[in-house]
């Protein structure tokens, strides 16, 4: 047999690519908002899920078109720092792209002042090839001045809820807000509340965003999962917990007060770990069997009379132990607990951090011994957990024990309550921008537009001029052009040319209900106004005309209109109270029922750098699909040989 390889060349349009995002916002964007509503998920093995989560959504759907795919798997990278925002994402880029086209279709986006394409394939090419460049225009000059502007009124915000309430007050709305649009005020409440008693409350220095960091990423290792209970029996539990019984304990382990502890990784006979539980042994000679147990047994022998000089009183290990281990232990009153899941032990390992051992050979030493306050043997969800008292450890986590009333809805709930916990983290990020660098100079006196048709014609696709376009503002010019595989806050504001605190104390924070969208849709309206060169004010006014969208959508979503044209004519309305109030300095959003209201008097207020990180990661997923002209499609093809 011989495999050979055919190909297949499809060509891609704006057209496709559009259609192809919008159909998958379509399926995300009225769950949108904070009374959005559930989808039921159904998996070939039959499990249900119910959600209204938008990546969980949309990684059940499994595109198959390369474009769908291209999509999802940056809506991945984004979804992986942000833990949230997803719908937000498609319905950004969608209408963005569908704006796009809009005046790519009526000729504009041309490089030499007039678009003299013969055909409209060539006119809608040629004005794609220039709106790419224009996108990434918009990343390196206008997105600078944009976080400048939301920086302040970041600032502002901050400050002002600092002086009505404590910090504590400030995390719980951020934490309401991230929960708002799953459950009602009350569980929101509840949740909140809860969440809140598992976080450090000692004090929110630069060590916070780290302890923050540490509990998303292990949330789901830290929580318990009780379904067939009600939301409302959901608690917390001091660390640390695990989910088996002991293979030995001995009779005063729980009444001591001080109790060391080590954990082995390995088998603790020392035998190998490649081993199978049921091992085959080809027997040559006379007690050759013998012999082998005999020396296994002195191995543990060895081993339980070193734990007992080192006044070890608990074994922790993570391979399953043979009988006769139990009665060398037994008899040196050392207690065990075996099959301890690696997960467990790695976790133990970080929160304390004590190195454990693999081999029983290996000396025990200092930094092998946990010491504990005592142990107790509790009953979560009619399972037995055996919990150790660690004295001192590395982050102050607390275990979660999520309740509801099935595993489905238990493991939705798992997924909010860490999306919360993370928007709470994300408002502390390391990443905080302190503002751009001003230059001495004008920031229209270097913009030429000559040397950009120049460099157009030389080559559409590729141009190291930076447009300087705008009369008030000054952005330093050094800004690399990035990759949209970019999801570091960090690396991205680094990229960007913003530069950073480096500390955590800083709350960056936004209203929410649409507040952020109605700031930028000022911004740009004001830096359009301002800007000299065509096609960037045109690109300013697509991106204002996208936060519209947002904006409308989530008013459609929570507004009681029951017509198109009532919605319309109420959005209207909406829109004018809004910009009323922006024009005045007050920045208002939408509440719970399409109402203009103001949103940090609610408590309505959401982490700015996940804001930022979507607009940034929109603009570089547009800028690569914009490029795409072509699929490739490849598949191997099998003959058969004459022989």
């Amino acid at each position: 047999m011989m495999s050979d390889q055919a190909s297949s060349n499809t060509s891609v349009d704006l057209a496709t690519i559009t259609t192809v995002v919008s159909s998958l916002q379509r399926v995300v964007a009225d769950f949108y908002g904070p009374q959005c509503t559930q989808t039921l998920l159904t998996s070939q093995t039959g499990k249900a899920v119910v959600t209204s989560d938008g990546f969980s959504i949309l990684q059940a759907l499994q595109p198959d078109h390369p474009v769908a795919q291209v999509v999802f798997k940056a809506l991945k990278r984004y979804h992986s720092v942000t833990l949230d925002g997803c719908k937000t994402f498609l319905i950004y880029l969608a209408n963005f792209l569908v704006h796009l086209q809009e005046e790519i279709n009526l000729g504009k986006f041309y490089h030499n002042g007039t678009n003299v394409s013969s055909s409209k394939h060539d006119l809608e090419k040629q004005g794609t090839i220039c709106a790419r460049k224009y996108v990434r225009q918009m990343k390196q000059n206008v997105l600078p001045i944009l976080f400048d502007k939301l920086r302040l009124n970041s600032d502002t915000l901050a400050n002002k809820m600092l002086k009505e309430m404590d910090m504590t007050d400030v995390l719980k709305h951020i934490l309401q807000t991230s929960l708002m649009p799953h459950y009602n005020p009350k569980l929101c409440d509840h949740f909140a509340d809860l969440l809140i008693s598992i976080l450090p409350n000692e004090c929110w220095d630069k060590s916070f965003a780290q302890i923050m960091q540490f509990l998303v990423d292990n949330f789901f290792d830290i929580n318990i999962k009780v379904p067939g209970t009600p939301y409302g029996e959901c608690s917390q539990v001091d660390p640390f917990l695990l989910n088996r019984d002991f293979a030995l304990r001995c009779d005063n382990l729980l009444s001591l007060s001080q109790v060391s502890m080590v954990i082995l990784k390995g088998n603790i006979d020392g035998g190998d770990l490649e081993e199978e539980s049921q091992e085959c042994f080809l027997v040559k000679q006379t007690g050759q069997m013998i012999n082998y147990i005999h020396h296994r047994r002195k191995v543990v022998e060895r081993f339980a009379h070193t734990c007992a000089s080192k006044q070890i009183d608990l074994i922790i290990c993570t391979q399953a132990i043979p009988g006769y281990v139990i009665d060398v232990f037994r008899q040196r009153n050392i207690s065990v607990i075996a099959n301890v899941a690696e997960k467990d032990a790695d976790l133990l390992e970080i929160l304390t951090g004590k190195l454990p051992f693999s081999n029983v050979s290996d000396g025990i030493e200092i930094q092998n011994v946990i010491h504990l306050t005592g142990i107790c043997e509790l009953i979560v969800g009619g399972k037995k957990y055996v919990q150790l008292k660690v004295s001192n450890i590395s982050y102050p986590v607390k275990h979660l024990i999520v309740c509801a009333p099935t595993i489905g809805l238990c493991d939705q709930l798992a997924v909010a309550l860490q999306k919360a916990l993370n928007s709470v983290g994300m408002c502390y990020v390391q990443g905080v921008i302190q503002g751009v660098k001003n230059n001495d100079k004008n920031f229209t006196e270097n913009h030429d537009t000559e040397e950009l048709d120049k460099d157009l014609e030389k080559d559409l696709e590729e141009s190291d001029c930076l447009s300087k376009s705008f009369k008030q503002e000054n952005v330093d010019p050094n800004v690399k052009i990035v990759e949209s595989s970019v999801t570091d806050l960090s690396e991205m504001f680094a990229n960007l040319g913003i530069p950073s605190t480096g500390q955590n104390d800083k709350l960056c924070i936004v209203e929410g209900g649409g507040s952020f969208e109605i700031l930028v849709m000022k911004v740009l309206h004001d830096l359009y106004d301002s800007c000299t060169d065509s096609n960037l004010s045109l690109m300013c006014k697509i991106l204002e005309r996208t936060m519209i969208s947002l904006v409308k959508k989530l008013f459609q979503n929570t507004s009681c209109c029951r017509s198109q044209s009532q919605s319309t004519r109420g959005f209207i309305e909406v829109k004018t109270v809004l910009d009323e109030k922006v024009s005045c300095g007050k920045l208002w959003g939408l509440n719970r029922r399409g109402m203009p209201c103001n949103m940090s008097d609610k408590g309505i207020i959401e982490p700015l750098m996940c804001k930022i990180h979507m607009l940034y990661c929109v603009l570089n997923l547009a800028e690569q699909l914009l490029g795409i002209d072509e699929i490739v499609s490849v598949r191997k093809i099998e003959n058969e040989e004459a022989v």
